[in-house]
Protein backbone atom coordinates (compact mmCIF):
# COMPACT_ATOMS: atom_id res chain seq x y z
CA UNK A 1 0.00 0.00 0.00
CA UNK A 2 1.33 3.37 -0.99
CA UNK A 3 1.81 5.83 1.79
CA UNK A 4 -0.23 9.00 1.66
CA UNK A 5 1.69 12.22 1.18
CA UNK A 6 0.95 14.99 3.54
CA UNK A 7 0.05 18.33 2.02
CA UNK A 8 1.51 21.33 3.73
CA UNK A 9 -1.46 23.57 4.53
CA UNK A 10 0.57 26.11 6.36
CA UNK A 11 -0.14 29.76 5.66
CA UNK A 12 3.20 30.19 3.93
CA UNK A 13 2.19 27.72 1.24
CA UNK A 14 -0.82 29.78 0.06
CA UNK A 15 0.62 33.21 0.65
CA UNK A 16 0.78 35.56 -2.38
CA UNK A 17 3.47 38.07 -3.01
CA UNK A 18 3.11 40.53 -5.91
CA UNK A 19 5.91 40.54 -8.43
CA UNK A 20 8.70 43.01 -7.89
CA UNK A 21 7.66 45.06 -10.96
CA UNK A 22 4.09 45.66 -9.65
CA UNK A 23 3.02 49.34 -9.98
CA UNK A 24 0.37 51.23 -8.06
CA UNK A 25 -2.56 52.47 -10.14
CA UNK A 26 -2.13 56.11 -11.20
CA UNK A 27 -3.99 58.80 -9.32
CA UNK A 28 -7.08 59.94 -11.21
CA UNK A 29 -7.05 63.63 -10.37
CA UNK A 30 -3.55 64.43 -9.32
CA UNK A 31 -2.69 67.65 -7.51
CA UNK A 32 -4.80 69.93 -9.79
CA UNK A 33 -8.27 68.82 -8.68
CA UNK A 34 -8.65 71.57 -6.10
CA UNK A 35 -8.14 74.58 -8.49
CA UNK A 36 -10.48 73.00 -11.06
CA UNK A 37 -13.17 72.50 -8.43
CA UNK A 38 -12.82 76.12 -7.28
CA UNK A 39 -13.20 77.43 -10.84
CA UNK A 40 -16.34 75.35 -11.40
CA UNK A 41 -17.90 76.54 -8.12
CA UNK A 42 -17.15 80.21 -8.91
CA UNK A 43 -18.67 79.81 -12.40
CA UNK A 44 -21.92 78.47 -10.93
CA UNK A 45 -22.08 81.29 -8.36
CA UNK A 46 -21.51 83.94 -11.07
CA UNK A 47 -24.25 82.50 -13.29
CA UNK A 48 -26.75 82.47 -10.42
CA UNK A 49 -25.95 86.08 -9.45
CA UNK A 50 -26.30 87.27 -13.06
CA UNK A 51 -29.71 85.61 -13.36
CA UNK A 52 -30.86 87.21 -10.10
CA UNK A 53 -29.72 90.70 -11.23
CA UNK A 54 -31.61 90.37 -14.51
CA UNK A 55 -34.75 89.31 -12.67
CA UNK A 56 -34.49 92.26 -10.26
CA UNK A 57 -34.03 94.72 -13.15
CA UNK A 58 -37.08 93.36 -14.95
CA UNK A 59 -39.22 93.64 -11.82
CA UNK A 60 -38.00 97.16 -11.02
CA UNK A 61 -38.98 98.56 -14.43
CA UNK A 62 -42.18 96.80 -15.57
CA UNK A 63 -43.42 99.84 -17.54
CA UNK A 64 -40.49 99.81 -19.95
CA UNK A 65 -40.85 96.06 -20.37
CA UNK A 66 -44.54 96.44 -21.25
CA UNK A 67 -43.72 99.23 -23.71
CA UNK A 68 -41.05 97.15 -25.44
CA UNK A 69 -43.41 94.19 -25.62
CA UNK A 70 -46.23 96.33 -27.01
CA UNK A 71 -43.93 97.80 -29.66
CA UNK A 72 -42.74 94.33 -30.66
CA UNK A 73 -46.31 93.07 -30.95
CA UNK A 74 -47.32 96.14 -32.99
CA UNK A 75 -44.51 95.72 -35.49
CA UNK A 76 -44.88 91.98 -35.85
CA UNK A 77 -48.64 92.23 -36.40
CA UNK A 78 -48.59 94.96 -39.09
CA UNK A 79 -48.86 92.42 -41.90
CA UNK A 80 -51.09 89.95 -40.05
CA UNK A 81 -54.33 89.32 -41.90
CA UNK A 82 -53.18 91.02 -45.10
CA UNK A 83 -54.46 89.13 -48.14
CA UNK A 84 -53.08 91.27 -51.00
CA UNK A 85 -49.81 90.45 -52.71
CA UNK A 86 -48.20 93.82 -51.96
CA UNK A 87 -49.06 96.33 -49.26
CA UNK A 88 -47.21 99.31 -47.80
CA UNK A 89 -48.08 100.46 -44.28
CA UNK A 90 -46.85 103.80 -42.91
CA UNK A 91 -47.30 104.73 -39.25
CA UNK A 92 -46.89 108.48 -38.71
CA UNK A 93 -46.60 108.30 -34.93
CA UNK A 94 -43.83 105.73 -35.18
CA UNK A 95 -42.23 107.30 -38.29
CA UNK A 96 -41.86 103.86 -39.81
CA UNK A 97 -42.89 101.92 -42.90
CA UNK A 98 -43.49 98.20 -43.41
CA UNK A 99 -43.79 96.33 -46.70
CA UNK A 100 -46.01 93.24 -46.69
CA UNK A 101 -46.33 90.34 -49.07
CA UNK A 102 -49.65 88.97 -47.90
CA UNK A 103 -49.18 88.20 -44.18
CA UNK A 104 -45.36 88.23 -44.36
CA UNK A 105 -43.25 91.31 -43.68
CA UNK A 106 -40.54 91.63 -46.34
CA UNK A 107 -39.02 95.00 -45.48
CA UNK A 108 -39.26 97.85 -42.97
CA UNK A 109 -37.46 101.14 -42.43
CA UNK A 110 -37.69 104.52 -40.69
CA UNK A 111 -39.31 107.38 -42.63
CA UNK A 112 -39.99 111.11 -42.37
CA UNK A 113 -43.54 112.34 -42.91
CA UNK A 114 -45.08 115.81 -43.18
CA UNK A 115 -44.21 118.75 -40.95
CA UNK A 116 -47.82 119.22 -39.85
CA UNK A 117 -46.96 122.14 -37.56
CA UNK A 118 -45.59 124.11 -40.50
CA UNK A 119 -47.88 125.45 -43.25
CA UNK A 120 -50.31 122.54 -42.92
CA UNK A 121 -47.86 120.05 -44.43
CA UNK A 122 -49.44 117.02 -42.78
CA UNK A 123 -49.20 113.66 -44.51
CA UNK A 124 -52.75 112.44 -45.30
CA UNK A 125 -54.04 109.27 -43.67
CA UNK A 126 -56.08 106.65 -45.45
CA UNK A 127 -55.66 103.93 -48.08
CA UNK A 128 -54.58 104.42 -51.71
CA UNK A 129 -52.60 102.65 -54.42
CA UNK A 130 -49.30 103.41 -56.11
CA UNK A 131 -50.22 105.42 -59.22
CA UNK A 132 -46.92 105.40 -61.10
CA UNK A 133 -43.14 104.97 -60.80
CA UNK A 134 -40.61 107.60 -61.89
CA UNK A 135 -36.86 108.07 -61.64
CA UNK A 136 -34.54 111.09 -61.74
CA UNK A 137 -36.81 114.13 -61.69
CA UNK A 138 -37.49 117.36 -59.79
CA UNK A 139 -40.36 117.82 -57.36
CA UNK A 140 -41.49 121.43 -57.25
CA UNK A 141 -44.03 123.30 -55.16
CA UNK A 142 -44.64 126.18 -52.80
CA UNK A 143 -46.47 127.06 -49.59
CA UNK A 144 -46.56 129.93 -47.12
CA UNK A 145 -42.98 129.14 -46.14
CA UNK A 146 -41.60 129.41 -49.67
CA UNK A 147 -40.98 127.25 -52.71
CA UNK A 148 -38.84 124.21 -53.50
CA UNK A 149 -37.45 122.35 -56.46
CA UNK A 150 -35.90 119.13 -55.13
CA UNK A 151 -34.14 116.50 -57.22
CA UNK A 152 -35.09 112.91 -56.36
CA UNK A 153 -33.91 109.58 -57.69
CA UNK A 154 -37.24 107.80 -57.15
CA UNK A 155 -40.83 109.05 -57.03
CA UNK A 156 -43.86 106.84 -56.41
CA UNK A 157 -47.05 108.94 -56.07
CA UNK A 158 -50.12 107.47 -54.37
CA UNK A 159 -52.46 110.45 -53.86
CA UNK A 160 -52.04 113.32 -56.29
CA UNK A 161 -49.03 115.32 -55.13
CA UNK A 162 -48.33 112.95 -52.24
CA UNK A 163 -46.00 110.01 -52.64
CA UNK A 164 -42.80 108.23 -51.64
CA UNK A 165 -39.41 109.64 -52.59
CA UNK A 166 -35.81 109.69 -51.41
CA UNK A 167 -34.48 112.79 -49.67
CA UNK A 168 -30.70 112.83 -49.84
CA UNK A 169 -30.64 116.44 -48.61
CA UNK A 170 -32.31 115.63 -45.29
CA UNK A 171 -29.94 116.22 -42.37
CA UNK A 172 -31.89 114.77 -39.45
CA UNK A 173 -32.10 110.97 -39.14
CA UNK A 174 -35.07 109.20 -40.70
CA UNK A 175 -37.46 108.24 -37.95
CA UNK A 176 -36.59 111.38 -35.94
CA UNK A 177 -39.20 112.86 -33.61
CA UNK A 178 -38.46 116.30 -35.08
CA UNK A 179 -40.70 115.63 -38.08
CA UNK A 180 -43.60 117.90 -36.90
CA UNK A 181 -41.44 120.97 -37.64
CA UNK A 182 -38.61 119.60 -39.81
CA UNK A 183 -40.43 116.99 -41.87
CA UNK A 184 -41.60 116.92 -45.48
CA UNK A 185 -44.21 118.96 -47.35
CA UNK A 186 -46.58 116.02 -46.90
CA UNK A 187 -44.81 113.24 -48.80
CA UNK A 188 -43.22 110.21 -47.20
CA UNK A 189 -39.47 110.66 -47.34
CA UNK A 190 -37.23 107.61 -47.53
CA UNK A 191 -33.50 107.04 -47.38
CA UNK A 192 -31.93 106.40 -50.78
CA UNK A 193 -31.41 102.74 -49.83
CA UNK A 194 -35.07 102.28 -48.89
CA UNK A 195 -36.33 104.20 -51.92
CA UNK A 196 -34.19 102.05 -54.20
CA UNK A 197 -35.58 98.87 -52.65
CA UNK A 198 -39.18 100.11 -52.77
CA UNK A 199 -38.92 101.16 -56.42
CA UNK A 200 -37.69 97.69 -57.35
CA UNK A 201 -40.27 95.83 -55.27
CA UNK A 202 -43.55 97.75 -55.53
CA UNK A 203 -45.73 97.53 -58.64
CA UNK A 204 -48.18 100.14 -59.84
CA UNK A 205 -51.37 99.33 -57.95
CA UNK A 206 -49.63 98.33 -54.70
CA UNK A 207 -51.88 99.16 -51.75
CA UNK A 208 -50.71 102.02 -49.51
CA UNK A 209 -52.15 102.52 -46.03
CA UNK A 210 -51.08 105.49 -43.91
CA UNK A 211 -52.24 105.65 -40.32
CA UNK A 212 -51.75 108.29 -37.66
Amino acid sequence: MKSKQKVNLSSNYYSFRPPSNHQKPPKRFGKFWLPVAIVLILSVIFAVQKSQRSDITARSNPKSNRSALAKTITKSSVCDGNVVDQKIVVDISEQHVWMCSRSSQVYDAPVTTGAYKVADNATPTGTWKILAKYTKLYLSGSDSQGSWNDYVNYWLPFDGDYGFHDATWQKMPFGSSKYPTEGSHGCVRLSLETATWLYGWANVGTVVTIRG
